[in-house]
């Protein structure tokens, strides 16, 4: 997947989540929950479901697991679109993309964290997001 999200600060609370046996998702890609503790890959124009964390690991589609670890905390680096200003909430907005709540105020739109970074309208940067749990 493209857009990964790339760890810079901890502590890094991991918890663990179903996830269908079929399914590859790489590390570092923005989940959400469809089901109680069970997530999936975001995905694009994807604003339902709760942001459920960030995959920690790959989890690869041939391996029969049923389980993969997901980030809730730490500050992560994001791919931004839209218009984020610094301390603002931001948004899930598609696959491993992020936008201000304010900006994408979708009423689906669920929280990912606050932004330590600047995105101007119609352009994409990658930003410093810290995770909210």
């Amino acid at each position: 997947m493209v857009f990964e999200a790339v760890r810079v600060e901890g502590p890094y609370l991991v918890r663990d989540y179903t996830v269908a046996a079929g399914t590859s998702i790489s590390g570092g890609t923005l989940c959400v929950m469809r089901n109680p503790r069970t997530a999936q890959a975001s995905q694009v124009f994807d604003i339902s479901g709760a942001f459920a964390g960030i995959s920690a690991t790959d989890k690869d589609g041939t391996d029969g697991k049923t389980n993969l670890g997901l980030t809730k905390t730490g500050v992560h680096l994001l791919q931004g679109a839209g218009i984020i200003g610094i301390g603002e909430y931001v948004v899930l907005s598609g696959a491993n993309v992020v936008s201000g709540a304010g900006f994408h105020a979708h009423p689906g739109a669920t929280l990912v964290g606050v932004s330590y970074g600047v995105v101007a309208l119609g352009t994409k940067a990658v930003i410093e997001v810290e995770l909210v749990k």
